[in-house]
């Protein structure tokens, strides 16, 4: 039943309470001769009009007291409705929206002139097929359904919903009512939450194991390293030493990224500027750039104010962020058009605070969407077995987040990635003219 069916329904029941009226002072004078009798004879046509109207002037404040009794009820009911802080929705038996509350519009977007009338497919994502009477079912009602719902400007909003059905007296559908709460915020703050515990329990794991293998690796390796000494190269065992020796090698540099992870700490804080840690991170790798055709742009800016920090630390970070956007760009189906773009920007905030930001961005095979809550996660990587441990990226925001600021990614699958790193530039604001072009 569509908003307008309902308002006509609303005015037919007045008319009929109206009616009942009108037909209660029309039998008012036969009312009088049944219980006066007689009596009734001795009055006049004015003295029984009299009469008439006393009793038509009580019932109709009767009728008055109970209209301003039921308006002011009605009056308070729609108040805490309308101006309530949780989203109250109303839709007719098609999901057109017909009531859209004051919590409805901070939780939303959109205003109640602009929505009213609108179908309910509007608060779903693109491509959604869901509707809200699918959760109704058999008995009416449903409760805290969690879903992404579209918010005006094209966002979206983690909302937690219960519903339930309206109907008429003949217990005909009119439609339902939905009250929902815009949940984002309490989500995000769970994964926080979560992630700061899988960091502790990795970092309590990572230096166990550290400690554990520590010692018996350096023992391989250094017999390795002796039994290598007594062999040339064409000598039998010497390959498969090498390979030993290799091998050690490597899991020495992941229980070094356990050790980092686990503790990483500030050696010594400095004037640092990312001009320079950016150009310096692309030369460290640009015979394996041009090994995999693979084109670095730079946009370093000019008078970038210094941040404060680990040297060894933060190029740590940038020369991970620049493999990984190598890598994506492997496993990309492309040949001649890979790229990748270090941008070094000074963002200066509302408050007055300033900030610099580097920003690695590759055109390379994106990360999937289910993965994008995961992918600062320690140990978990998207690369085929052996060819990464999980660490880097965990590592690189652990670093980051210890000088005060952020890392952050945006992606597209199949289009590329960006990587952005915003650091707080130092307290006494001194710029750094060596990159002025």
């Amino acid at each position: 039943m569509s908003f307008s069916r309902i308002r006509r329904r609303r005015s037919h029941v007045i008319n009929r309470v109206q009616l009942e009226v009108h037909k209660f002072l029309s039998t008012l004078d036969e009312r009088l001769d049944g219980i006066l009798g007689e009596a009734v004879i001795r009055l006049t046509p004015a003295q029984r009009e009299d009469v008439r109207a006393l009793f038509g002037g009580f019932v109709e404040t009767l009728i008055d007291l109970f209209r301003q009794g039921k308006d002011a009820h009605t009056h308070l009911v729609q108040q805490i409705v309308r101006e309530s802080v949780e989203a109250i929705i109303s839709f007719d038996a098609e999901e057109n929206v017909f009531f859209w509350n004051r919590g409805a519009e901070m939780t939303f977007g959109w205003s109640s002139n602009e929505i009213v009338g609108r179908n309910a497919a509007l608060l779903w994502p693109t491509g959604s097929t869901e509707s809200f009477r699918d959760f109704l079912g058999e008995q009416g009602y449903f409760q805290e359904v969690e879903r992404e719902l579209a918010r005006k400007g094209g966002g979206r909003i983690v909302v937690l919903f219960s519903g339930f059905r309206i109907v008429d007296a003949n217990d005909a559908p009119l439609g339902l009512v939905i009250v929902a709460r815009d949940v984002t915020s309490i989500r995000a703050l769970e994964r926080e939450i979560r992630h700061s515990e899988k960091l502790a329990l990795a970092g309590q794991l990572a230096a166990g194991m550290a400690h554990e293998m520590g010692t018996p690796l350096s023992i391989i390796m250094g017999n390795a390293d002796f039994l290598l000494m007594d062999r040339t190269p064409d000598a039998d065992g010497y390959e498969e030493l090498e390979m030993i020796k290799e091998q050690a090698n490597r899991i020495t540099s992941l229980v070094q990224k356990l050790l980092t992870f686990a503790r990483p700490g500030l050696s010594e804080r400095e004037p640092v500027d990312i001009n320079y840690i950016a150009a310096d991170s692309v030369k460290l790798l640009r015979k394996t750039f041009e090994s995999g055709r693979v084109h670095v742009e730079m946009e370093l800016a000019p008078f970038l104010p210094e941040i404060e920090g680990d040297i060894v630390q933060l190029e740590q970070v940038v020369l991970n962020l620049l493999v990984n956007a190598y890598d994506a760009l492997k496993d990309a189906d492309r040949r001649n058009d890979r790229n990748i773009r270090l941008r070094a920007r000074r963002i200066d905030g509302g408050d007055g605070t300033v900030h610099v930001a580097l920003e690695c961005e590759d055109n390379g095979c994106g990360i999937r969407e289910e993965f994008m809550d995961r992918i600062f996660e320690p140990f978990f990587t998207t690369k085929d077995a052996g060819l990464g441990s999980g660490l880097g990226l965990a590592i690189s925001r652990r670093i980051v987040e210890e000088h005060g600021g952020t890392l952050e990614v945006r992606s597209v699958p199949g289009s590329g990635t960006v990587f952005s790193v915003t650091m707080p530039v130092r307290q006494d604001g001194e710029r750094n003219e060596r990159w002025h072009e």
